[in-house]
């Protein structure tokens, strides 16, 4: 009951809302920085990004699919389907850089 009661002052407090706020003014910001970067590494592809499930999907021709998602997994990144979806909650916003210049490097050798 003392976690409820002290949830309650933080939520009655406006506490909750000035973090939330924070939060997305802070994945905003990163998501817009990734997006901007992948635009310029990539400027053949399309991308779409969507800020509430804070990822970017990137479009990709049919003959490419494959190669780009092996060469992702050799390279230790994370690719969970045949749908090409960067994720960026995990990333720190000065790792975002030499993120997507790593893709453009193992992406750009075919």
């Amino acid at each position: 009951k003392l976690e409820q009661l002290a949830l309650a002052m933080y939520i009655e407090d406006g506490q909750l809302a000035r973090h939330l706020k924070r939060l997305r003014k802070h994945y905003r910001f990163k998501g817009n920085h990734l997006l901007n970067e992948l635009k310029k590494a990539f400027p053949n592809h399309h991308f779409e990004l969507y800020e509430t499930a804070l990822k970017i999907t990137m479009a990709i021709e049919d003959d490419l699919i494959d190669y780009y998602i092996e060469t992702a997994k050799r390279n230790n990144i994370n690719v969970t389907s045949n749908q090409l979806a960067l994720s960026f909650s995990g990333i720190l916003e000065s790792d975002i850089d030499e993120a997507v210049s790593l893709l453009k490097k193992i992406w750009s050798k075919k």
